[in-house]
């Protein structure tokens, strides 16, 4: 089955390096492949089912899927005379707790690298705020997925993968997903806030903290209050983002 091959890689919506990325993909993610275009493929994400171009040259077929999940924030290892970074979501094999291919070299990994089955994975609401805040402060980044740059979707989408539930990519595909809050009165922590533009198309979620707060990815990712109207910057004294929908899911 065909992997991400290099510590990260950008889905781009186009065959072409200076195409818009509308994705990323982290070292290990499962994906398949629906096309190519020249130096390029078409694929999917098994993870969320987004699809995008990345080079031909950083996919890599493994014979089993890669299902530990990778919880530090980066790790690094040693490779040839200098070293790779793996971000947070990296996925790496399940048979080698200690080992794993990477372009084709036998890397070791470090004693305290941190990770998780996500088939044993379970939801921690405390353990879900406590990642949450460790992102403050990460560039808000279209597309990303790692702490040197995420976007708000991405953000979310990553804490709860580390819990073992899965969230579609765009906030647009998440607030269809899991239940109706009525309120933020009624939001508990964990509970997903999204927001509309004008014209009422979702373009904006973040993790609620169920004491009136948010943490989200807006310049950077940082923690604002929230209210029945929207978020309330504290840097602009100001509403940025109108309330749309409250989401649970879990």
């Amino acid at each position: 089955m065909p992997i991400c091959s290099i510590t990260h890689i950008p889905l781009r919506a186009k065959a072409a390096h200076a195409s818009e990325m509308v994705s990323m993909l982290l070292f290990g993610e499962t994906v398949r492949i629906i096309g190519e275009e020249e130096d390029y493929y078409l694929v999917e994400n098994s993870f969320d089912g987004y699809q995008g171009y990345v080079p031909k040259v950083h996919i890599a077929e493994v014979s089993e899927p890669h299902t530990l999940y990778l919880k530090n924030d980066f790790l690094n290892i040693p490779f040839r005379e200098g070293s790779i970074l793996l971000p947070k979501g990296s996925m790496l094999p399940a048979t080698s707790a200690e080992h794993f291919l990477y372009q084709g070299h036998s890397l070791s990994l470090s004693k305290d690298a941190q990770l998780v089955s996500l088939t044993e994975a379970s939801f921690d609401p405390d353990q879900l705020l406590l990642n949450a805040k460790r992102f403050v402060g990460t560039p808000y980044l279209w597309g990303g997925r790692t702490r040197f740059g995420m976007d708000c979707s991405g953000f979310v989408q990553l804490l709860y993968k580390e819990l073992g539930i899965s969230l579609k990519r765009d906030a647009k595909q998440q607030v269809l997903q899991g239940q109706s809050v009525n309120s933020i009165a009624e939001s508990q922590l964990g509970d997903l806030a999204f927001f509309a533009n004008k014209s009422g198309k979702v373009t904006h979620v973040g993790l609620l903290d169920g004491k009136g707060n948010i943490i989200h990815s807006s310049g950077q990712v940082r923690v604002d209050s929230v209210d029945e109207k929207g978020i309330l910057n504290a840097d602009l004294n100001c509403y940025t983002h109108e309330l749309c929908a409250i989401r649970r899911m879990v």
